[in-house]
């Protein structure tokens, strides 16, 4: 089994993560990871799976994923510079799961083809889309945000902490409270659940 490189180049102030190709064994696992910073703006452009984002105990960006397929591969590229970082993750098209690891109060935007996502509670603003599935995003805390906007062509949107709800065809929720954090999500189908810890 092939080694996955950790840098490829260092080009002033951006680190590049170039393409990592994994052939897999059953069930396989593997990961890679950046050093970031709190606080800072991360883009996730996933393929289709199911996806898990949660807080990192570091300021460390780490993805994990599983295979279950020997013949699958994935591909992952990953840029830094300064407080922006990009995050591809190109994975086959059955049985790809991933856990993605954030430091905290990271402003989150999320472009998922289709799939299952559930974002915690990372503590920054999140916008999200996704052509097809299912979206939980955990909230904790209502007070910390201003604005909770999102619509949907088909399906249920369950916004419980902020008593908003819908379902059906070309629905929408909007929220506005006085905190700092702001909730963006758009899917075409499929059903949205906003929920705190314990829920």
């Amino acid at each position: 089994m092939k080694s996955i490189p950790r840098f490829a180049m260092a080009l002033s102030a951006m680190l590049l993560f170039p393409f990592a190709s994994v052939n897999a064994e059953s069930a396989y696992t593997d990961s890679m990871e950046a050093e970031f910073m709190q606080g800072g703006q991360i883009t996730l452009k996933l393929s289709a799976g199911e996806h898990e984002i949660v807080e990192s105990a570091d300021n460390h960006i780490r993805v994990h994923w599983t295979l279950e397929d020997e013949s699958d591969d994935v591909d992952t590229q990953a840029k830094v510079k300064g407080n922006q970082a990009t995050i591809d993750i190109d994975g086959p098209r059955k049985h790809f799961r991933t856990v993605i690891e954030v430091p905290r109060n990271s402003d989150l935007t999320v472009r998922l083809t289709a799939g299952e996502l559930d974002v915690g509670n990372v503590g920054g603003d999140r916008d999200i889309q996704l052509r097809a599935g299912d979206l939980s995003i955990e909230v904790g805390d209502t007070d910390n945000y201003g604005n909770v906007e999102g619509s949907l062509w088909a399906g249920d949107i369950n916004a419980g902490p902020f008593n908003r709800s819908a379902s059906g065809l070309f629905r929408s929720i909007e929220w506005q409270g006085e905190g700092d954090h702001d909730v963006y999500f758009k899917l075409y189908a499929g059903d949205v659940r906003l929920y705190q810890g314990g829920d």
